[in-house]
């Protein structure tokens, strides 16, 4: 019976230590941080309705914890996990998990909004966008300042060659933003070229192979004009290089006399004839006399060359096609020569053809869908 007596005893011993042991290490990582040297501010994000688990794993990401599971199991012992506010916070990599959940309980007092721009929207677009979501007083605030692109080149080297004048047509790219919601509109602004346009520019602003009518490598407005066309040609992301190759092609004096350097592209006229609820009007109703003869430089059925500046904001993908064209059309076929694309009835996509005689064989070409 002592015996038995000893080994509990001891069991109880070597449990208790055990558990001093396992606490002492517990409580050990739980007051260790990231980076004991490192105050610097990490902004990190809480998105609306995010979970426990997501916050715990991006915080990893940020690696301003290591141990997500710790994480979890310590904000459900502090009954924390209905208290975390979505919001943006400033944390640093030298906090503890406890100053970490005492800080995301406690709203920023910076309050935010989220917007978004859509690809191939226009810039009146936009405005009317940020109006709704309370973010500028009125469109004719928001266009006023876009509209000139001036005061904005002296910060962003990527706009210099907006020509005198012109506005920021183009260069709102289009992503999801956070913003504080007491922002102006030339802030609002700043945001979408800092975070937007001119990080994604830089992605292959050192691998440009299209070629400019004149000769050597386009300007940055060039590439964004030439982009926001595609935008609005293209049927899918696939064919948005070869499309872009087919409008450079046509810009070139040696080519097919019928298109005599013209783009002849419907969404450029669009663009002029937009108005206020309809700002991409489709074509197929008016008379193709009206069409013809007007007289807007956007008009690129009879102006030569690229239109004055962008139509819209493009995405990612239309600015790196109308950078690197791709001579190659969606389905791999050479198609270097093409000067003719017809959308195909029925479907998100486009034929392409390299002589008048060829296109007007395709699906389409007799006016049934759009061809060009």
């Amino acid at each position: 019976m002592n015996r038995l007596f000893r080994a509990l005893m001891f069991l109880v011993i070597i449990g208790g230590i055990l558990v001093g042991v396992g606490s002492e290490l517990l409580r050990n990582e739980i007051t260790r941080t990231a980076d004991e040297s490192s105050d610097e501010p990490v902004t990190f994000v809480i998105e609306p309705g995010q979970s426990v688990t997501d916050i715990a794993q991006n915080l990893k990401k940020e690696e301003l914890i290591s141990q997500p599971l710790l994480f979890r199991f310590l904000v459900s012992r502090q009954g924390a996990a209905q208290n975390l506010q979505a919001g943006e916070y400033q944390l640093s990599k030298n906090m503890t998990m406890s100053e970490m959940i005492s800080a995301l309980q406690s709203a920023p007092t910076v309050e935010e909004k989220e917007f978004e721009i859509i690809p191939g929207w226009r810039m009146e677009e936009v405005a009317e966008m940020l109006v709704r979501e309370g973010l500028a007083p009125s469109t004719d605030a928001f266009l006023e300042v876009a509209r000139d692109a001036t005061p904005f080149k002296e910060n962003y080297a990527l706009l210099e060659s907006i020509p005198e004048g012109q506005g920021l047509e183009g260069y709102l790219f289009p992503d999801r933003y956070r913003i504080e919601a007491t922002a102006t509109v030339t802030e609002v602004i700043d945001k979408v070229l800092t975070d937007g346009f001119v990080p994604r520019f830089a992605e292959f602003e050192n691998e440009i192979t299209a070629e400019a009518p004149e000769g050597g490598p386009p300007t940055v407005h060039q590439i964004v004009t030439m982009a926001s066309v595609v935008q609005r040609e293209a049927a899918n992301d696939d064919e948005m290089p070869h499309l872009a190759y087919i409008f450079w092609n046509r810009l070139k004096p040696e080519n097919d006399p019928e298109v005599n350097r013209r783009l002849q592209s419907d969404p450029t006229l669009q663009y002029a004839l937009g108005k206020p609820g309809d700002w991409w009007p489709t074509l197929d109703q008016l008379p193709l006399e009206e069409i013809n003869n007007n007289s807007s430089p956007y008009n690129t059925r009879n102006v030569q060359g690229l239109p004055p500046g962008p139509i819209a904001n493009s995405s990612a993908f239309a600015l790196r096609s109308a950078a690197r064209p791709g001579p190659a059309r969606p389905d791999g076929s050479d198609g270097a020569n093409d000067l003719y694309f017809v959308a195909k009835c029925g479907e998100k996509a486009h034929e392409f053809a390299a002589t008048l005689a060829e296109f007007e064989q395709l699906d389409g070409s007799d006016g049934a869908c759009d061809g060009q």
